[in-house]
């Protein structure tokens, strides 16, 4: 060949290759622009979402990484701030936890991974040859909950031991040849790593092998990153290429997944090494707990923020949202009695040649003991700041420290029989206060059986003939109102004065009570008799019999709640028979609610065997006990329950509060 020749071939194929090598850098430059069009996220720190069941009381975890992606270990509690609404909170404590990683190992299949060298090898036989040399698979004690999932394949999820995801792995066959490559598995290992964790403050790892995704397969890609971010799920992008296809289109959105999710990019041609994934989950591994109290004291939705001030260097995190619920304390008096009597102690007996002097000791008891029981109806118990017992709207005993359920009632300025309103009032750590429902209790104040003897040596004859005129005019009205004695010139007169009278029916029925009632009667012209009639001894000895008997002592109530209209029912029913029909029909009720949930006989409740069961009578709207269906053998009633009438709400509360029923825990975030 002529030496003109060779130069001019020489020129031509260095123009080549200097357009090839000029296409490589522009390809490159156009990838890097894409890249800074996506930067890595500024903040290197994670808030991860607030528990709030020990409130006012609040914990969360936290991940703070360096610029360069290290985990920053040893942090101070003085060197984290919280931030609740921009008022600045100090951290109480501060612990790092090591709980591991929910970890996905994601492959998708396609020809790239199919291209065989000259030794007939594919890029899939070496890349499975470099993951089975990790000495991460050699780890039994490995605190990661692991996942594998294939495009096409089977999938095996939290699994305990590295090895037991070596196994399918190795197991599947598949022609990457005939594959279509896609975004389907990447979708369900981010399904599967969301899935709650084993132990709290788990931090979320995919590791995504994938050959070139096409055109139409990529549209999905934002949509999934955007899920990742959501969650904190970093995602870790292995892409099976030959080096010219690093740079399209496709393959640099793959990139950006990476660098946006807080991942990193490997791109594999067949021949490198590849990357330990132990030095993927290390950093991932170890979070930091902490806790801090809470200065909000009303309902509604909070912006809360960690910072870290460590050095010149400050790190925050992203805002988390803290949506809570504060309601007042409930409070419900336990065993509270309806009837207390005071009178004056029987003084010893005197025995023979001794002579007792005992100073007056006043009528008893002085006191009275009374316990509460506090619910917190928001769910977040807490403890009580102070508490005070109001009788009749007035403060009587306060407690500003514990214990603060118990009170003790002075009794000694209780001198005259009456009823008062006994009322509790509790205030949390939040200043939230919460009062009872003002109870009825009855103090009878009688005198003692010696009181009579003991003035007769004072007031000598003078007291003894005051005492024999009363006992005579006592015994003089027994004998009238037994009929025994019937005082002649008054039933003479009235035969003179009125020849004809009759006493109506209905007036002899208007009062039941003996006590300051009057006989009346009234004349009837249309009833002539030729004899008047006067109030029957019977008439008398009923009223007298009716007046002296006490009511029944109540063992248990229905405390109205303010779950429902409760406006006619506002002071609570006390349980004095042994069987109560309720309904809105008052023929076929003995305790009638107007309300039109209820049936006319609607339920029934009985006393057997020392405890009180509830039925459902039929009813439209219902009997329920403590928010489920009372069966149709009926429910035993236990101290504290709730029972609704259709929607007429109660709290049973009985004298015996022993006979507690046992709460029910069911953690929310456990799959049931």
């Amino acid at each position: 060949m002529p030496a003109h020749w060779r130069k001019g071939l020489a020129f031509i194929l260095s123009l080549v290759l200097w357009g090839g090598l000029q296409s490589r850098v522009d390809l490159r430059a156009r990838a890097d622009a894409s890249a800074q069009d996506n930067p890595p996220p500024t903040s290197q720190m994670r808030l991860y979402p607030l528990d709030l069941s020990a409130f006012p009381q609040v914990s969360a975890y936290l991940d703070v990484f360096d610029a360069s992606g290290n985990f920053i270990h040893q942090l101070q509690a003085q060197e984290v701030q919280v931030m609740e609404n921009n008022q600045a909170l100090a951290v109480g404590e501060l612990q790092e936890l090591q709980p591991g990683v929910q970890f996905a190992l994601v492959v998708a299949y396609g020809p790239a991974l199919g291209i065989r060298d000259g030794l007939g090898r594919s890029r899939y036989d070496y890349l499975l040859e470099n993951i089975q040399g990790w000495e991460w698979f050699e780890d039994e004690d490995n605190p990661d909950d692991l996942s594998l999932v294939l495009e096409g394949g089977p999938q095996a999820v939290h699994l305990g031991r590295p090895a037991d995801l070596l196994q399918p792995l190795l197991a599947y066959t598949v022609d990457p040849r005939q594959a279509t490559p896609g975004l389907q598995a990447l979708s369900r290992a981010i399904s599967v790593v969301m899935d709650a964790p084993e132990r709290p403050g788990m931090d979320r790892a995919v590791l995504f092998v994938t050959p070139p995704q096409s055109a139409e397969a990529i549209v999905g890609l934002q949509s999934l990153a955007a899920q990742a971010i959501q969650a904190g799920i970093r995602i870790f992008v292995w892409l099976v290429a030959a080096p010219e296809e690093v740079d399209l289109p496709a393959n640099v959105q793959l990139r950006n997944l990476a660098v946006q999710t807080g991942g990193s990019f490997f791109h594999y041609t067949g021949v490198e090494a590849v990357p330990q994934i132990e030095s993927y989950l290390a950093p991932l591994r170890p979070i930091y707990q902490l806790t801090y109290t809470s200065q909000i004291t009303a309902s509604g939705v909070y912006s809360v923020t960690a910072s870290v001030q460590r050095g010149e260097q400050q790190i925050a995190s992203a805002p988390q949202s803290l949506d809570i619920s504060l309601q007042p304390p409930n409070v419900i008096f336990v065993g509270l009695p309806a009837r207390l009597q005071r009178q004056e102690p029987t003084p010893p007996a005197e025995t023979a040649g001794t002579a007792t002097v005992s100073e007056p000791v006043g009528l008893q008891p002085a006191q009275q003991q009374l316990e509460v029981l506090v619910e917190f109806p928001d769910g977040h118990p807490r403890p009580v700041s102070a508490s005070a017992l109001l009788v009749d709207g007035t403060v009587i005993a306060r407690n500003q420290t514990e214990p603060f359920q118990s009170f003790t009632w002075d009794l000694s300025q209780y001198n005259d029989s009456a009823s008062h309103q006994v009322q509790a009032v509790i205030t949390d750590t939040l200043g939230l206060r919460g009062s009872s429902m003002e109870m009825p209790v009855e103090i009878v104040v009688s005198g003692g059986s010696s009181r009579l003897v003991d003035l007769l040596p004072e007031r000598g004859i003078w007291f003894l003939g005051v005492f024999l005129i009363l006992a005579a005019g006592a015994v003089v009205l027994v004998l009238v109102i037994s009929g025994r004695l019937r005082p002649y010139h008054f039933s003479r007169a009235l035969q003179n004065t009125r020849p004809s009278a009759t006493l109506p029916h209905a007036a002899r029925q208007k009062k039941d009570s003996f006590a300051g009632s009057k006989a009346s009667a009234k004349v009837s012209p249309a009833s002539p008799t030729t004899e008047a009639t006067l109030p029957s001894r019977a008439g008398w000895i009923t009223r007298f019999s009716r007046a002296s008997q006490r009511p029944k002592k109540a063992e248990a109530y229905l405390m109205p709640i303010s779950e429902s209209d409760a406006s006619h029912h506002e002071a609570p029913i006390a349980i004095t028979a042994d069987e109560i029909i309720f309904g809105s029909d008052p023929l076929k009720s003995t305790w009638t609610i107007h309300n039109p949930a209820l049936d006319p006989i609607h339920a029934r409740l009985r006393h057997e065997a020392n405890a009180y069961r509830l039925y459902d009578e039929g009813s439209t709207a219902g009997t329920w006990l403590n928010y489920q269906p009372v069966p149709p053998q009926g429910a035993i009633l236990r101290h504290g329950d709730l029972v609704h009438l259709g929607l007429i709400g109660f709290r049973f509360t009985s004298r015996n509060p022993k006979d507690m029923r046992k709460p029910i825990i069911i953690d929310l975030e456990k799959p049931q």
